[in-house]
């Protein structure tokens, strides 16, 4: 009779080891995608909409960015209020700016996605006047996502040579000074 307690103990304490795996692997996945869903939302209800408030509300308290493919001053911003000046900013010099999300990984705190940006340059951008083109721009981006579900850091890349140049500010590639 004891080896067959003892069997039955061993089998029920592995039983609630293996749910509670279970639980931790859903509590992950469960995290994960909503994750994914920040991301979406972001783009759908605050940059596609130009909804700075929606965007504001999805940011963390000391919400960080960094792209090198900014200009030096803009490289890294440690404010939420600075960084969401710069994106109404970015909405002025372009009034029909548009991010589609062509895909998302995500893993943990982390979401990884490219967006395909497009849109018309109306208005002052930095230095640059309005010039009336229409650009499209490729970014690969990742978030990092607290445990309160608001974006507390991105890191973004897109290439500013291409963007400058279907601005008309660079010339096409082989035009350049000789």
């Amino acid at each position: 009779m004891g080896k067959i307690k003892r069997a039955f103990s061993s089998l029920l304490l592995i039983a609630v080891f293996i749910a509670l795996m279970a639980g931790c692997e859903n509590q992950e996945k469960a995290i994960v995608e909503r994750n994914k869903a920040i991301v979406h939302r972001a783009y759908k209800e605050a940059i596609n909409a130009h909804n700075v408030d929606i965007l504001e509300e999805m940011l963390a308290d000391d919400y960080v960015r960094h792209s090198q493919s900014s200009p030096p001053k803009l490289q890294e911003i440690r404010s939420k209020e600075i960084f969401l000046n710069f994106v109404q900013q970015h909405f002025v010099a372009f009034p029909d700016w548009n991010e589609e999300v062509n895909f998302i990984i995500a893993e943990g705190d982390k979401v990884a996605f490219s967006t395909t940006g497009t849109g018309t340059h109306r208005g002052k951008m930095g230095e640059f006047a309005p010039t009336g083109k229409r650009v499209k721009l490729e970014h690969l981006a990742v978030h990092r996502i607290d445990e309160n579900g608001k974006i507390a850091e991105t890191w973004v890349s897109w290439d500013n040579v291409a963007f400058l140049t279907q601005l008309g500010i660079f010339p096409p590639p082989g035009e350049g000074s000789e």
